[in-house]
């Protein structure tokens, strides 16, 4: 490792690690704090290569034993240092300059190592709880999650109940997005720096895993025709690696409008929909999968 790397090195591990005990304090602060000491391990991976980024997470991390006990470690490490090093480590792979790793992915495979820790957390807590997360989910949040307004009660009572995928899945979700959103925020800072070692972290509708459709075909069958936990199960997996799919759509939409007239109302149009209505997201979701299921025909035909 370069002298010249240590003192990014030092500087990125005390910023993640200072960053993730004030969102260990500041709880109320949403996402955007939750996932915040994931920028400066990002902003470094990005500048020197993957490689700095575990000593920088050794050094958050004994801050964060410092300050906040040892019970956060394994949060730090799961949700912040792991998928930052994949990740970076991931989009920083080429064959050559003009050919980068797809950024889609990369976040793709972030989508399905969530999944597998959703499960890992799933199989342990039904080893303690007969009906696993679901009861877990509705013993913990029941109590807290109340309203006086009968329609937002009843809401809330779906959410801690049957309906509580949408949580976890939501969470998973905002992981993802979460993690893409600082990266390519750290990447835009590092380019007016000249320091990014890849131009352009921009979604493109191609690259897909082979593997998703048949892990989503798995967790739908469980999701429909499961019972109890397996069912909640699969409702939560399902859709989660429903979000690589949505990615891909929605990077295709952008594609399709470049250089149209009127594409900056176009786009403005779809995200104001998205943000109000559901089909928006859906057909997004749809069209990224059909795009999946033509590339891999397509890919079958000329093989023969």
């Amino acid at each position: 490792m370069h002298f010249k790397q240590s003192a990014p090195i030092f500087l990125a591990g005390c910023a993640a690690g200072f960053l993730f005990c004030f969102s260990a304090i500041n709880v109320t602060g949403g996402a955007l704090v939750i996932y915040l000491p994931v920028f400066p391990l990002l902003l470094l991976g990005l500048a020197y290569g993957s490689k700095p980024m575990p000593p920088a997470s050794l050094i958050a991390a004994i801050i964060v034993t410092l300050f906040t006990g040892s019970s956060n470690i394994w949060f730090f490490a799961f949700v912040i240092a792991l998928p930052a090093f994949y990740f970076t480590h991931k989009i920083l792979l080429h064959k050559n300059v003009l050919e980068w790793y797809p950024v889609l992915r990369a976040l793709a495979e972030l989508s399905l190592l969530a999944s597998g820790l959703y499960m890992c957390v799933a199989i342990l807590a039904s080893q303690t709880e007969p009906g696993g997360l679901q009861a877990l989910l509705s013993r913990e949040l029941a109590d807290s999650l109340t309203s006086t307004d009968p329609a937002i009660s009843h809401i809330m009572k779906f959410l801690t109940g049957e309906g509580g995928f949408f949580l976890f899945a939501a969470t998973g979700w905002s992981f993802v997005l979460m993690l893409y959103l600082f990266a390519v925020c750290a990447n835009k800072l590092l380019l007016t720096r000249g320091l990014a070692l890849r131009p352009s972290l921009a979604l493109t509708p191609h690259g897909l895993p082979l593997m998703l459709p048949g892990i989503l075909l798995i967790s739908g069958a469980f999701a429909f025709f499961g019972q109890g936990a397996d069912r909640f199960n699969g409702e939560t997996v399902f859709l989660l690696l429903i979000l690589p799919y949505f990615l891909s759509g929605v990077a295709l939409i952008h594609t399709l409008s470049r250089g149209k007239r009127g594409r900056p109302f176009m786009l403005g149009i779809f995200y104001g929909a998205l943000l109000l209505l559901l089909w928006p997201a859906l057909f997004a979701a749809g069209a990224g999968l059909c795009l999946q299921i033509a590339e891999i025909l397509d890919r079958r035909h000329k093989i023969g």
